[in-house]
């Protein structure tokens, strides 16, 4: 999987926010662990959903003279 050249730099700021926030509030909720790895999971979540959003995928061209092409 490629990821597409713009997207690198919203996905590291991304990644840094996501991480010091988790930071943040693994600490502030030390003994609710519920809520820090719900949170975190949530996190984890977005992050991939991020990742996916930039992809850019290697897309197979069959090149028939006779056919028609659907991007």
């Amino acid at each position: 999987m490629k990821i597409h050249k713009a997207g690198y730099k919203i996905i590291s700021v991304f990644f840094i926010i996501l991480l010091l926030l988790n930071i943040v509030l693994f600490y502030s909720f030390g003994q609710e662990l519920l809520i820090s790895y719900t949170f975190i999971g949530i996190s984890i979540l977005f992050f991939l959903f991020i990742i996916r959003f930039f992809r850019n995928p290697e897309r197979p061209f069959d090149t028939d003279e006779e056919g028609v092409v659907f991007c």
